[in-house]
This record gives structure tokens, C-alpha cells and sequence, in this order.
């Protein structure tokens, strides 16, 4: 879990400052017309690395053709306040908020600073504005989720921002070398114990046949090997841990309706067990925690050392196919009911939220649903600029920041149209088709046919044709957790719990200690802290 706590005494001073906004009406009551001058909006805008170079020479990020069209044909003014690349942003937010330098939208991505905001009276109540300014698709991918989007900034029944959730459909699942699975003549598997044996012929067998002791099975993450539901978790092992009903790094509700941390579950020593035994056979690259180094745990893969890891479906490895290696991915180890487990992703992602001092949250809604539909190109004018502004590096990725949404689920909706069109020669449109999915959808045919070969394509097609497809199967059992968020005394208790317990993970994976040093972890969490967090979490669930 992250901890980004912003103090309330900086927060609250900031209701003593006003916002920049000159037209507009508190009401919610939109009374402009083309013949008024446009609505005058200032905000603050998240950027990647990427930001500048993804611009045409003579546009910007802040300044650009998209912003004017806001302005010339919607009637939206908008002024860039300040601006941080995402790995600064949350710090500028925070000083920005303790100054009292808040514009009239902003972007949010941590949860309690979010939770704060609205708890001081800074996060204005959108739901009026929402209701009469929301575009047809920001509502439908609210709908596609469920409704988990709005209801992650839903407080006392009243929304107080513009979520973007995450999507669904993003959990762990096992990749194989396919071509090793083959050569040995093994069968795809299913069970804890058949993974376990391709796990040892991967190790022991010369699956690549070059008479040499340089293969083992699973890559492993050097810094964080369990993950929980952190989006572009790669080479975690949670799936172990799923597979024996135990839940790492989780709040968790058992079957009497407690709440407890999954970390600290009954069977979390079973899976550890497993783990450990995994390890010293050989089976675990043994060199996996000191792999720190960029690149260096990939590097396992593209070398053709390891055979298998876990990874959402997007994470194929992109020199797959300069390797000429052959991947396939597997819902493994599924549990004793053949149900492949995992956690879904928290409903909380990034939110615009809204100064409650501006005076017109409409236009904020407006600003923000015409980019949206621009960039997904339901607006084709928008669109256009947008394709004109942009070049081929990528880097601008929003006209208002990184915030972003889809419908909950696109994947696997784009891996069926893939599927059925290598299969078929056709497909069915579907909600939320665009250029981009057109564009997927014909590359995974080209590389299925073989009238081109290129290494984009083959991603294309491992991720979309076969991972996506994988993702709805009968055995899959998504689980929600009870509660996905930090409390009031997670910044003082987290760090140190958190380094304990992947100190925990760390040494009886590797052998340096036995399992039975995991209920000594235990009593240690409970006496640092563990208590405390999981009254506040009950209290804090039941909200």
C-alpha cells in the first residue's frame, strides 16, 4: 500500500484561499452561450517523461491547437497552473496544498489525500454537475464497471470527483515457454503439482537441448516477489499464495464476517512451504534477490534462463520474437476446486477532483468529457487536432494529464474480436471500439497468417489473441478484498510492517529461515501495530 498522508492542518488552510475563476455560477446552472465570453478554468496537470517530445515543434503540452479549441469552439478558457512529471507530482500536490496554490481542477492519485480533500471541504460535491455534464461515455464506462468508478469517490451518497478507475481483468497469470513445454514432451498444467513438475523438467531436463546446466523454472521479482494488486505487478508470486486461499498483503473478510490482513492468514504457511521447497531445489532462480539492477530480472528471460513467470496479459516480453522463443499463458495453479483465485484491482485509480471555491463545476466536467471523447475519438473535430498535435513518441497521452478511463472491460471485449478475426476472417463491433483496437485487431491476423512478421506483432498477438482470451474462463474466481485503502495510522505503522513482512518473505523463501519463523512475523505484527490498523480498517469498512 502507498502511504501519501497530507497533514489536516496544511489542508484546511487552504479553505482560507480562493480559486481562479471568473464566470460561471456555484449553482450548477449552466447559462452561457457561444455569443459569452468563455468560461476561464485553471488547472494542474500530471505529465510523464515523455510530455514535451510527445508534441509536434511548435505546440506544447500547456500551450497547444487542442487547448484553443476548447476555447474557440466550447467556450472553455483553460489555464495550465503548474504541472509536474508523475514521479514529483504527489509531492507538488502537497506543498500546493499546504500553500493554498490550489487551481480549479486537479488531478488526485493517492486515496487519502482524496479522502482528506473532501473531509476539509476542498473537494467540491460534483453530483449535479456530473449528472447534467457527463458525457454518454464517461457514463458508460462507469456502467461497464459496475459502478465501481463513481463509488470509489462516493462519499454519503454524493460524488466528489471524476474518477478514472482501473480496468478490470489486469490479475496475474502464468506464462510458459511453450516451445520447452513441448521439446519435453509435457502437457500444459493445471494443478499445483503439475506446475511443480514442469517447474523441475525446466530445471533439470535441458529443455533447450544445448547439453548444459543453464535453465531454471520461475523468474521471480528481486524487490517486491509478493506484489499484492499493485497494477504492472510482474514476476510476483501471488498466484502460489491464491492458489492455497491465502491472500498477502490484502484486508481480507473470513467466513464469520471479521476482517483480518491477509498477510497473517492460516494459510499463508502452506504456500510459503511451497515456496521454500521450490527455492532450494533449483526450481526458483536462485539468484533472484539480488537482481536489483535495471533490466537485470528480465534479463533472466531474454537470455534463456527462465521458463515461466507471472505477469498480467500485457506482459508478454517484447524480444520474444527476436529470440524466437514461444510463450503460452495458463490460469495456473488453480486451487482445490480448480478455480483459478485472484484479487481485483482496487475501484480507486486517479480523480479529478474539483476545488469547491470554483464557481462553475460544469464547465470542469465539460473540459474534462470533451478531451475524453476527443482522445477516444467519439469528438472526430477533437480527435483530428489531437492526432495532429501529437507524433509518434507517445508522450501526450492526455490533453489534461495522465488521467484516464476505459471501459472496465476492454480486454477481454478486444482479445475476442482478435480472436474470432484470425479465426474467422470477421469480427463483431462492439461498445468502445476505436482506431487504435481496428489496428490490433488486423495486426493479430497479419502475424496469424504470416503476411508479416515483426516483433510488435507478435505482442499483438500473444497478448490479445491468446493471454486476453484466457482471462474469462470458467475457472477464473475474482475475489474482492474488504477494504483497499491506507487509515488514519498507516503512515506511522506501515513502513515498518511492510519491511518486516517482506524481510519475512525474503528469508524463508530462500531457506534462511524455516516456515515456522512465519509465526514469529506474526506476533511481531500484531505488537508493532498490526492491531491498531485492523481496528481502523473495520471501522473505516463499515463506512
Amino acid at each position: 500500500m502507498k502511504i501519501k498522508i497530507i497533514a489536516t492542518i496544511l489542508i484546511a488552510g487552504v479553505l482560507l484561499s480562493g480559486c481562479s475563476s471568473d464566470t460561471g455560477n456555484m449553482s450548477g446552472t449552466d447559462t452561457r452561450d457561444k455569443k459569452e465570453e468563455p468560461v476561464k478554468l485553471t488547472y494542474a496537470k500530471m505529465m510523464n517523461s515523455n510530455a514535451s517530445s510527445g508534441v509536434k515543434s511548435g505546440q506544447t503540452p500547456e500551450e497547444n491547437d487542442f487547448i484553443d479549441y476548447l476555447k474557440n469552439e466550447k467556450n472553455l478558457d483553460l489555464t495550465l497552473a503548474w504541472s509536474a512529471l508523475d514521479e514529483d507530482y504527489q509531492n507538488k500536490l502537497s506543498l500546493n496544498i499546504a500553500a493554498g496554490n490550489l487551481p480549479d481542477f486537479f488531478e488526485v492519485v493517492d486515496y487519502d489525500t482524496f479522502r482528506q480533500l473532501v473531509a476539509n471541504g476542498i473537494a467540491a460535491d460534483v453530483t449535479d454537475a456530473y449528472n447534467s455534464k457527463a458525457s454518454d461515455l464517461l457514463k458508460e464506462y462507469n456502467e461497464s464497471s459496475g459502478g465501481r468508478y463513481n463509488d470509489a469517490v462516493t462519499i454519503d451518497g454524493r460524488l466528489y470527483g471524476i474518477p478514472s478507475g482501473n480496468m478490470g481483468y489486469q490479475q496475474q497469470i502464468l506464462w510458459l515457454r511453450a516451445d520447452w513445454l513441448s521439446n519435453l514432451g509435457l502437457e500444459t498444467p493445471q494443478s499445483m503439482e503439475a506446475l511443480e513438475e514442469v517447474l523441475r523438467a525446466f530445471t533439470e531436463d535441458d529443455p533447450d537441448g544445448n547439453d548444459a546446466d543453464d535453465t531454471f523454472g520461475l523468474t521471480v521479482n528481486a524487490t517486491k516477489p509478493v506484489s499484492g494488486t499493485s497494477v504492472g505487478g510482474v514476476y510476483g508470486l501471488d498466484p502460489i499464495f491464491y492458489a492455497m486461499n491465502a491472500f498477502p498483503q490484502q484486508w481480507m473478510e473470513d467466513d464469520n464476517g471479521d476482517i483480518y490482513y491477509g498477510s497473517i492468514g492460516e494459510n499463508m504457511k502452506d504456500a510459503l512451504e511451497i515456496l521454500q521447497k521450490w527455492y532450494t531445489k533449483g526450481y526458483i532462480d536462485k539468484q533472484f534477490p539480488a537482481r536489483i539492477g535495471t533490466g537485470e530480472t528480465l534479463g533472466t528471460i531474454t537470455s534463456g534462463s527462465g521458463s515461466a513467470f507471472f505477469g498480467p496479459w500485457w506482459s508478454f516480453p517484447n524480444d520474444a520474437a527476436v529470440l524466437q522463443q514461444d510463450w503460452i499463458p495458463v490460469n495456473c495453479p488453480l486451487d482445490s476446486e480448480c478455480k483459478y483465485n485472484y484479487v481485483e484491482l482496487s475501484p480507486f485509480s486517479h480523480v479529478f477532483v474539483v476545488n469547491q471555491k470554483c464557481e462553475n463545476y460544469e464547465a470542469v466536467v465539460e473540459a474534462i468529457c470533451t478531451s475524453l471523447d476527443a482522445g477516444r475519438g467519439k469528438d472526430r473535430e477533437g480527435y483530428k487536432i489531437l492526432q495532429d498535435i501529437g507524433n509518434s513518441n507517445g508522450g501526450y497521452v492526455t490533453p489534461l494529464g495522465l488521467w484516464t478511463i476505459d471501459y472496465y472491460d476492454i480486454v477481454p471485449k478486444l482479445g475476442k474480436a482478435c480472436k474470432d478475426n484470425v479465426d474467422n476472417g470477421s469480427y463483431e463491433a462492439y461498445t468502445g471500439l476505436t482506431d487504435y483496437d481496428k489496428v490490433e485487431i488486423e495486426n493479430c491476423r497479419k502475424w496469424a497468417t504470416g503476411e508479416k512478421k515483426s516483433n510488435a506483432l507478435q505482442w499483438s498477438y500473444y497478448t490479445r489473441v491468446l493471454a486476453s482470451n484466457i482471462l474469462q474462463n470458467e475457472e477464473c474466481n475474482p475475489i474482492s478484498a474488504a477494504y483497499y485503502y491506507t487509515t488514519e495510522s498507516s503512515a506511522n505503522i506501515l513502513p515498518s510492517l511492510d519491511e518486516m513482512e517482506d524481510e519475512m518473505y525474503f528469508k524463508i523463501i530462500t531457506g534462511e529461515k524455516n516456515v515456522d519463523y512465519f509465526d514469529e512475523f506474526v506476533e511481531q505484527w500484531h505488537k508493532l501495530g498490526g492491531d491498531i490498523l485492523t481496528s481502523e480498517v473495520e471501522e473505516a469498512a463499515e463506512k
